[in-house]
C-alpha cells in the first residue's frame, strides 16, 4: 500500500510539474508595433490571426489611425476625412470565412484643435472605408463588430419622440441598411457589442447580438439580441447591473456584472445561466471581454493599482502575464479577443510603452473537440 501511495503522489507531483510547466511557457508575445508613431492598442482578432485596432504615425501632430496587422505588417486603414482620427474596434474573415472586415469608428470632418466634428461607424472591406452613417441626423455612431457576412453592431444616436434628446441606440447593420434595436423594457440607451454569424444556432433569424441597454430601475443590463427579440440575461446573485462585451457561435456571452458585495466580476452566460468566473489573487474586480467557440474567455482583473490581462479555460482563470517568457518586458493589462486556435490580442505595456500585441500559443487549442 505504502508502494502504491508514494507512486500516486510522484504521478501527481509529476502532473502538476508539467502542467505548470506548460502553462508557464504556454505563449510567445509579439509586439504590433505602430504606424510610426509610438504607441498602439489591439481591440479584435479574426479567425486567419488578422488583428484590428488603432496606432500613431510618423508625424508628430498626427492622429491615430485604425490599422489591419496580417501577415506580420501593420496596414494603415486612413479615416473619412483626412487629418482626422479613426480606430478599429471588430474583425472578422479569414481561414474560410470570406474577405477581411473591419468596423470601428472614425471623425467625418477635419479636426480643429481637440474637436474632430461627428464620429461614425464604418465598414472596412476590399481596400475602402464606407461610412455607415447613423439613424438620425447630426448624430453619432460607432461600430464596435463584425461577422463574416459583413453584418455590423454598435450604437448609434436616436433622437428621443419629443426631438429634444438624441440616446445611444444599438444597431445592426445588414445588407446596407442600419436598424434600431431599441431597448430592454422602460431603458432609454443600448449599445450591441458583439455579433455572431447565426451558422450553429438552428434558429430561423441567424444571427445574434449582445450588448447592454439602460432599464426601468436605471441600472444597465446585459442582453441578447435574437428574433426580433431583445432578452434582458440580469445580473449575478445579489449584483444590480451588468454588462455583455462578446457572444460565440453557440450563443454564450461575457461581460461583467457586479455582486452582492458590490464588486463586479468576469461572467459567462451559457444555457441560460449566468456564471462568476471569480477574479486572480489580490484582484477585486474582473471584465471579461473575449470568447472563443471552445468557451476560452479572456479579459481582465483589476485593482486600485494594476490590470492584469487573464485566461479562463476548463474551469480556471490564470494570469496570462505567467504564460509569457520571463524577462519579455511585457505588462499584459488588457486581453480583448480570441480565437479559435488560442491566439489572443489586447493592449499591455512593453518596455513601458503602450501596445498592443499578440499571444501566439505554443499549442494550438484547435486539436481539441468543440463541445
Amino acid at each position: 500500500m505504502r508502494q502504491v501511495y508514494s507512486f500516486l503522489c510522484l504521478t501527481l507531483c509529476i502532473v502538476l510539474f508539467v502542467d505548470s510547466t506548460l502553462m508557464a511557457q504556454s505563449y510567445t508575445v509579439t509586439d504590433l508595433g505602430t504606424l510610426g508613431g509610438t504607441q498602439s492598442t489591439a481591440t479584435d482578432i479574426n479567425q486567419a490571426g488578422d488583428i484590428t485596432g488603432s496606432a500613431y504615425r510618423s508625424c508628430v501632430d498626427c492622429y491615430p489611425h485604425a490599422y489591419l496587422y496580417k501577415n506580420g505588417k501593420m496596414r494603415d486603414l486612413g479615416a473619412l476625412s483626412d487629418d482626422t482620427q479613426s480606430a478599429g474596434l471588430g474583425i472578422s474573415g479569414g481561414k474560410g470565412e470570406g474577405k477581411i472586415r473591419v468596423t470601428g469608428y472614425s471623425y467625418t470632418q477635419p479636426c480643429v484643435r481637440s474637436d474632430c466634428g461627428p464620429i461614425h461607424a464604418f465598414l472596412y472591406s476590399d481596400g475602402r472605408m464606407r461610412d455607415l452613417g447613423t439613424l438620425s441626423s447630426g448624430g453619432d455612431s460607432e461600430g464596435f463588430a463584425v461577422n463574416s457576412s459583413g453584418q455590423v453592431t454598435g450604437w448609434t444616436g436616436v433622437e428621443n419622440a419629443q426631438h429634444t434628446l438624441m440616446n445611444q441606440h444599438a444597431f445592426l447593420y445588414s445588407k446596407g441598411k442600419m436598424q434600431d434595436l431599441g431597448t430592454l423594457q422602460g431603458g432609454t440607451s443600448s449599445f450591441g457589442t458583439g455579433i455572431n454569424d447565426g451558422w450553429s444556432t438552428a434558429r430561423n433569424n441567424g444571427v445574434q447580438v449582445t450588448g447592454y441597454s439602460s432599464t426601468a430601475s436605471g441600472f444597465y443590463h446585459a442582453f441578447i439580441y435574437q428574433d426580433d427579440e431583445m432578452e434582458d440575461l440580469g445580473t449575478l446573485p445579489g449584483g444590480s447591473s451588468s454588462l455583455a462585451f462578446a457572444i460565440n457561435q453557440f450563443g454564450d456571452v461575457v461581460g461583467s456584472s457586479t455582486t452582492a458585495e458590490g464588486s463586479y466580476h468576469a461572467f459567462l452566460y451559457s444555457r441560460g445561466h449566468m456564471r462568476d468566473l471569480g477574479t486572480l489573487p489580490d484582484f477585486p474586480n474582473s471584465a471579461a471581454e473575449g470568447i472563443n467557440d471552445y468557451g476560452d474567455v479572456v479579459g481582465s482583473c483589476l485593482n486600485i493599482f494594476v490590470d492584469h490581462a487573464f485566461l479562463y479555460r476548463d474551469g480556471r482563470m490564470y494570469d496570462l502575464e505567467t504564460m509569457i517568457p520571463e524577462g519579455s518586458g511585457w505588462e499584459l493589462e488588457r486581453a480583448l479577443a480570441i480565437n479559435n486556435d488560442g491566439e489572443i490580442t489586447g493592449t499591455g505595456r512593453h518596455n513601458g510603452t503602450t501596445r498592443g500585441y499578440l499571444l501566439t500559443p505554443v499549442r494550438k487549442r484547435g486539436w481539441m473537440a468543440m463541445k
